[in-house]
Parts: C-alpha cells; structure tokens; sequence
C-alpha cells in the first residue's frame, strides 16, 4: 500500500470545516473548540515536520482531533478536583459567579499556615497536577510518606475551611461571599 506524505494547509482547507464541527459535537463552546482545532493541526504539524507518513492522513487528523477533545477535558476534571473536594461550600456559593477565584484565595489563604513541607507537597499535586510518585522523588521522600502529607494537609484545609463556613471568620484579605 502506497503512503502519502502530509501537508497541513492542504488538510485545513479540506478538512477544518469537518473537524471543527466534529468537535463542537462535544465541545459546546465555540472559543475552546477553536482552541483545540488549534492544537489538532499544531500537533499534526509536527508529525509533517518529522517526515512522518501514513496511509490515511485524514484518518490520523481526525483521531489527533478526538485525543485532543478528551485531553480538553481531563485537562476541566483536573483543574476542578480541589474545588469539588469541598462540597458544602461549593453548594453555599452556587450562585455566587466569582466563587472559584475566592475559594482559590481562601485555599492559599490557610495553606499559608501549613507546614511548608506539605504546603509544597499539596499545591504541586492538588494544584500543579503532579504525579505524587513523581514529587516524592523530586523531594527524596517515600511515597508514603508524600501520601500523609497531602492527606494530612487537605484534612487541615477541610477543617479550615468548616470553621470559615460555620463561625464567619474569614481572612481579612479574602471576601467569600
């Protein structure tokens, strides 16, 4: 069988238009889905550019395009673990729009008061989106022992943050509601 090298100019125009469209059926805003459209041809530029070649270009565009609609979104789910680890608060600020930027400050807010071995261990798995494997080989640390750090601290956040809810003591720089 007979392999076709890849040009990306050439696919844009033939095939954006489909593409676009095919993301937009799971990806309803349009911003975002251009943005991933984007990164669907950035990424098979790159194959174009190592002198990949394949027997369906059209077929490996459109499969780049669906990995990237599902990095989208675990790319979402990661983003919004902390949040939804609160779940009391988050359903007190249901109709509060600006909730997420003030909880984020809250969270920073009592993490200043953490030890800053697990502040450090918190943020960069829980925030950055580190492997925890990864950071406890990075700190030198056991895997266990980076595992009770981060539990230790989101246990200490969760008791802040009922404290917060429960008695009205917010931090003097933060407005929650």
């Amino acid at each position: 069988m007979k392999k076709t090298s890849c040009h990306t100019e050439k696919m844009y125009r033939q095939h954006g238009k489909q593409l676009l469209a095919l993301i937009r059926t799971r990806v309803y805003n349009t911003q975002d889905a251009q943005d991933i459209l984007q990164e669907t041809f950035l990424k098979f530029e790159r194959c174009c550019q190592k002198k990949c070649e394949c027997n369906h270009p059209k077929s490996y565009l459109f499969r780049i395009g669906l990995n990237a609609t599902t990095d989208f979104f675990y790319k979402k789910k990661r983003e919004k673990k902390m949040l939804n680890t609160w779940e009391s608060p988050m359903k007190t600020a249901a109709t509060t729009p600006e909730f997420p930027c003030e909880i984020l400050s809250c969270t920073y807010h009592f993490l200043s008061e953490v030890s800053p071995a697990n502040r450090a261990a918190f943020i960069q798995s829980e925030i950055e989106g580190k492997p925890q494997k990864q950071i406890a080989e990075e700190l030198g640390v056991p895997y266990s022992t980076l595992k009770s750090r981060i539990q230790r601290t989101r246990n200490t956040l969760k008791t802040a943050f009922k404290n917060c809810l429960n008695q009205n003591e917010y931090p003097s720089n933060v407005r929650l509601f």
